[in-house]
């Protein structure tokens, strides 16, 4: 299997252009299905591929940072004793969607 190597530059969103000071290059492997999927975008959009690149890996460490997060968070909850009963979760979870969603369970101590 062939795989393509991109280099990533660090940019902001600005219009300036960065020195090599302010920002790092990063290199990985993809297939070359992605590779033109991304080649696609950047004719499309008008950006380089770093950009894309950039913008796409800013976006993913957000999300994850933001997941680490409230992982953290709910596992201090439950290590301080507040907890939500499982009979009550379900319920409420299978009233999603429904006509009339149940409210929101709240946490109890353990």
């Amino acid at each position: 299997m062939n795989h393509y190597v991109l280099e990533c530059v660090h940019m902001n969103n600005s219009v300036k252009q960065l020195d090599s000071a302010t920002r790092a290059t990063v290199t990985f492997h993809t297939s070359p299905a992605t590779k033109a999927r991304l080649d696609q975008l950047a004719a499309a959009t008008q950006r380089s591929k770093s950009f894309l690149t950039n913008a796409a890996v800013e976006r993913y460490l957000a999300d994850e940072e933001a997941f680490i997060t409230a992982v953290e968070q709910g596992l201090a909850e439950a290590n301080a004793g507040k907890l939500i009963d499982h009979d009550k979760a379900a319920k409420y979870l299978r009233s999603l969607g429904t006509k009339k969603p149940l409210p929101v369970p709240k946490p109890t101590r353990a």
